[in-house]
């Protein structure tokens, strides 16, 4: 080691590193059967080998080209394609001896560099010459070649190359092994891995004390993030190298592989060229390879690079250093040109190939989608969008604990982290560490070519390892027990989802509860069910038998006692007694016995993963022969079915043997208005706190008095139990049917264009609902009820309207007046806020909130309120009433008090945004940046460094564009109402309402009545010029002279709890006020 090159100790490269080797001695172990591990191979996701994958055979056209090359008697064959036998000769024709085993030029074969030139010309529409083009094996020869040329060999001050970070490794090993200076920039991967300028000023700027800087290597498509650059990204890269005299090394291997919808291919050669002086005089090189494409025939190691604005005497040089070689391989440059030059339409072999490259491309598109999708479904790990290349570089959390062992150990976290991950599920990835990262941030790269399969077992992998002590999030799957009983997260401790769950028409309890996973682990293993109790402690003394449900025999329980002679067998119900940390006890079912230990599952305890089929261990301790279950709460005992081997598990496949006895429709409840009469109250002032911002704001707008100015009792409704969670559960199911309308509107751009959305922003769109999904604070549902069914009008989910007078004002109202009730409509919904922005601005790391609202009554009380909801997070808050106390500084916005503006909490219509952005577009003042100016709206909201909520992709489910999409998405769904972009004589005879497709407070409304001949009832607005929908005429009951509509609001996904606005006009609008509503839960 002492006489090794020191430089060549320093080159490390990831892809083929310590994890790399390590999977294949697994492999090796596997193949001699000497290995317990829990898997019988190994799926490599960590190199872009396509045909290793074993998922993409070769493409016929270019191995018939390579084989007539090889073995030249093939193409006399009759059977050879005689227009690939053309191309074979013309290759011969300039290789000595007219065979592929000859040396060639060193620059490569004419007739292949030729072909590059002519590609080259029809993607860029600009000449390409010959002589420009240099063949070589695989892009990395060019690579070096290139970085080799920019060296200027001064150890004391060397040169210096920007690369970008995460990088390919290619480039640091490289530029290690030639003794260069790294000059790291990073990536944004907020922003979709973008390059920042700011960024980019920023490394370079820090470098120059070190080295010489002399280049800038751009990977586009990326390697390893898989993003593609938009072409004003790229405009803005070419002037910062000119600005600074970089050559531009652009890496373009896998400009043929772009996948996300709106994604496109820029060269950076035509982005030169269309920039025009001084930008199409730069010098630069451009790389491609074989290796890499859609084709993917890495091992050939074809290649090539041009090189552009090349002065003759450096030309000189690089021909004189490339000569010392020899020549590239002359397989890999027939394979380059096999690749460049395929069949054309009207060619024999044209049809075959467009159909095996179009199979080949989708299979690619599917699985660029499919694994982001995976990813972003485990909590604890973001993976941006694969838009082109065939890599992800999803970012994982480590827990704090695991960072410490790993540095105990020598070792990067994320190198830990896969090291773990091979060695417990059998899938090789590469850590993000081998590919450099931001510090603090850990990440892995996996391609993305296993077959789906071996990719879903890469998913439920992850969730193995990633979440094990990961939170679930409500609604998810934590586990499978007993073969098919699936064990859902409730979230954590304090939430209460108001939701029903029945199974086969049988009422298992309340998702995702204790009580209701024992109930359905009986019934799905059992067949059998027990009778409703009131909590799972309850469960101790009250439950005395339970019932088969195919014949109604009842089977009887045992009772043993922790501590009790008998020991615990499988398939009992263990039950913990009541305490502070269990205030309703907690049931559990026992998986097994093994020794030492009972295994058990379980809902609503903890809320990680579990990837056997039960949750958690539990000690079992002997002492004087009783068998006693030690855990950190007390546990009563377990609970044994007497003639428990009678019972088999349902059968599924006869539901009707299911006694009709034990089925139940779900009861839909009541709704009821109420009047306190008792003048008592009508003088009390005092009733809300004054040095509360948002509740004093509340007196100056309506008083302090109890009573409202247009009646002279004290109204409020009443609604039972049933209601209330019929409520949830239509609000919960709803949201998810908007949500899919939503990514099915987002996907079709003939059904985007209904939306009148500026095409402009569409990208961006899609942008913000691939990545923004979890930016999501509230929406509210208007939903109708007539008695007899719910029906929703729309959804608000761009709306934060009475948000205040729901979650705070009724209840102090209801304190105020002694009203008797379990709780109001809104029980959950201010913590659930709180909880709410906790989390996101945990995952964003990010503690100060600027609230960005118009001069309007209204926005402004419910901003006040969003900053109480924010105070009770511990995040810092700003009001800023339109934009008078923020300005630009250094490219950045920042307030009058010096922090820059990294979140906003806005209450602007999207449509109010997008208008600003178009307006100062066609002034031409947008994005200006001029220090101490005040930014525009669109320049805040629109920002690529400013996260929103809501977020960008909320302006679709908001629009009642979706209304139609809805419905012919989920006809006849009895929560929907019939709605058509054209008035149709079924909603004539109905009667309809006609509603502009963007509106706030009711505002353009009409209702027509049956025949369609009367109106019953209009509002006038600002909106008359939008387009229109038609929507079925759902009539209110009237509740004492009032009609009233209830708003469901949704927090981050989840039903979070109601309120109702009541008018006497039929259409409710900002003036309708908000009425109390009380839950009374028997």
């Amino acid at each position: 080691m002492a006489n090794i090159n020191p430089r060549v100790i320093k080159v490390e490269y990831a892809v083929r590193g310590p994890i790399v080797i390590r999977a294949g001695e697994i492999e090796k172990q596997i193949k001699e059967g000497q290995h317990n591990f829990p898997f019988d191979r190994v799926i490599r996701a960590n190199i872009g080998d396509c045909h290793a994958s074993g998922n993409q055979v070769p493409v016929t056209y270019i191995r018939q080209f390579l084989a007539g090359c090889t073995y030249p008697p093939l193409i006399d064959s009759s059977d050879f394609p005689s227009d690939i036998k053309q191309k074979v000769q013309r290759l011969l024709s300039v290789c000595g001896g007219k065979s592929l085993g000859s040396y060639t030029e060193s620059q490569g074969l004419i007739t292949v560099r030729e072909d590059i030139a002519k590609y080259i010309q029809e993607r860029d529409g600009y000449p390409s010459n010959p002589s420009d083009i240099y063949l070589c094996n695989g892009a990395s020869d060019g690579i070096k070649t290139v970085i080799k040329l920019l060296m200027n060999n001064d150890p004391k001050k060397p040169s210096g190359i920007m690369i970008p970070v995460p990088q390919y490794p290619l480039y640091s090993a490289t530029l290690s092994e030639y003794g260069a200076h790294q000059i790291e920039y990073y990536l944004d991967e907020d922003n979709n891995w973008a390059l920042n300028i700011d960024e980019l000023e920023r490394a370079l700027n820090q470098s120059k004390e070190h080295c010489v800087p002399r280049g800038i290597v751009i990977i586009n498509p990326g390697n390893p993030t898989g993003q593609v650059l938009s072409r004003e990204n790229i405009e803005n890269i070419v002037r910062f190298a000119e600005k600074h005299r970089l050559f531009i090394l652009a890496d373009e291997v896998y400009q043929e592989n772009t996948y996300l919808p709106g994604s496109k291919f820029f060269s950076f050669k035509k982005v030169l060229m269309d920039l025009g002086a001084p930008y199409n005089h730069m010098e630069m090189a451009s790389f491609h390879s074989a290796s890499k494409g859609w084709h993917g025939e890495c091992g050939s190691r074809g290649g090539y690079y041009e090189l552009i604005n090349i002065d003759k005497d450096v030309r000189m040089q690089v021909n004189k250093l490339i000569s010392a070689s020899l020549c590239s391989a002359a397989w890999g440059q027939a394979m380059m040109g096999a690749i460049i030059n395929p069949p054309k339409e009207g060619e024999l072999s044209y049809e075959l190939y467009k159909k095996e490259r179009s199979d080949i491309v989708s299979r690619l598109k599917q699985k660029a989608d499919l694994v982001s999708q995976l990813f972003n479904s485990v909590e604890g790990v973001r993976c941006n969008a694969v838009m082109g290349a065939m890599y992800a570089f999803p970012r994982i959390e480590i827990p704090e604990k695991a960072i410490q062992h790993a540095k105990s150990k020598n070792m990067a976290p994320d190198a830990f982290y896969c090291f773990q991950f091979l060695e417990k599920t059998g899938v090789c990835v590469v850590p993000g560490s081998g590919f450099k990262q931001k510090p603090g941030t850990h990440h892995l790269r996996t391609t993305i070519l296993p077959p789906v399969d071996q990719m879903k077992v890469m998913y439920n992998s992850s969730i193995m390892l990633k979440s094990a002590r990961q939170v679930v999030p409500f609604n998810k799957v934590q586990g499978v027990a007993s073969t098919n009983v699936h064990a859902y997260s409730n979230g954590d401790d304090d939430f209460f989802s108001v939701e029903r769950h029945y199974l086969h028409g049988i009422f298992m309890g309340f998702k995702w509860q204790c009580v209701e996973f024992s109930r359905r682990w009986l019934l799905m293993r059992k067949s059998c069910i027990f009778q409703p109790v009131g909590h799972a402690a309850d469960m101790w003394h009250d439950l005395k038998f339970v019932e088969r449900v195919t014949d109604g025999k009842k089977f009887p329980l045992k009772l043993f006692p922790n501590g009790s002679s008998h020991k615990p067998k499988r398939d009992s119900l263990l039950i913990y007694s009541r305490s502070t940390e269990l205030p309703f006890g907690h049931v559990a079912v026992i998986c097994d016995i093994v020794p030492n230990f009972i295994r058990i599952a379980e809902q609503n305890f903890i809320y990680h993963s579990w990837s056997d089929n039960y949750a958690r261990e539990i000690p079992i301790v002997i002492k004087d022969n009783c068998y006693f279950l030690e855990d950190e709460d007390e546990i009563c005992g377990w609970i044994e079915i007497e003639d428990n081997d009678e019972l088999q598990p349902l059968d599924e496949t006869k539901l009707d043997s299911i006694l009709k006895k034990y089925q139940e429709a779900k009861p839909i409840g009541t709704l009821k208005r109420c009047s306190i009469t008792d003048k008592t109250f009508h003088s009390m002032n005092n009733w809300l706190n004054k040095d509360d911002p948002a509740e004093k704001y509340f007196m100056d707008l309506f008083g302090a008095n109890l009573i409202r100015a247009d009646t002279d009792t004290l109204p409020y409704y009443k609604v039972d139990q049933d209601l209330t969670l019929s409520i949830g559960s239509t609000s919960n199911e709803l949201h998810e049917m908007f949500m899919d309308a939503t990514n099915y509107v987002i996907q079709n751009d003939d059904i985007l264009k209904n939306f009148c959305i500026p095409e402009i922003f569409w990208p961006k769109i899609r942008e913000s609902w691939l990545h923004e999904r979890d930016l999501a604070m509230t929406g509210r549902f208007d939903l109708a009820f007539d008695g007899q069914q719910l029906k929703t009008f729309e959804y608000n989910a761009d709306s934060a309207s009475a948000l205040f007078e729901m979650a705070i004002i009724q209840e102090k109202w209801a304190q105020a007046v002694k009203l008797n009730h379990t709780f109001m409509s809104s029980f959950q919904l201010h913590r659930l806020l709180v909880k709410s922005w906790k989390k996101i601005c945990s995952n964003l790391n990010i503690n100060y909130v600027h609230l960005l609202i118009d001069n309007d009554k209204d926005e402004i009380l419910t901003a006040l309120y969003m900053q109480n909801v924010l105070k009770n997070a511990n995040i810092e808050s700003k009001l800023c009433i339109l934009f008078n106390n923020l300005y630009w500084k250094d490219s950045k916005i920042i307030d009058n008090d010096g922090n820059e503006v990294k979140l906003i909490w806005k209450t602007w219509m999207w449509e109010t945004i997008f208008s600003d952005y178009l307006q100062a577009e066609q002034n031409g003042n947008l994005n200006r940046k001029i220090n101490n100016e005040h930014p525009r709206l669109c320049e805040i909201v629109l920002n690529d460094h400013i996260k929103v909520i809501e977020p960008l992709w909320k302006v679709i489910p908001s629009n009642k564009a979706i209304l139609p999409i809805l419905w012919s998405m989920f006809p006849n769904h009895p929560h929907l109402l019939c709605t058509e972009w054209t008035l149709t004589d079924n909603l004539k005879q109905r009667g309809y309402v006609k509603k502009p497709i963007v509106g706030r407070c009711g505002h353009n409304v009409t209702l027509f009545n049956a025949s369609g001949d009367s109106v019953l009832d209009e509002t006038q607005g600002k909106f008359i010029d939008r387009n229109i929908i038609y929507q079925e005429l759902f009539l209110l009951p009237k509740y004492e002279d009032y009609y009233a509509i209830i708003g469901s609001w949704i927090v981050h996904g989840l039903f979070a709890g109601f309120g109702i606005r009541e008018d006497k006009k039929l259409i409710t609008d900002a003036e309708s006020p908000v009425t109390a509503c009380s839950v009374v839960w028997k």
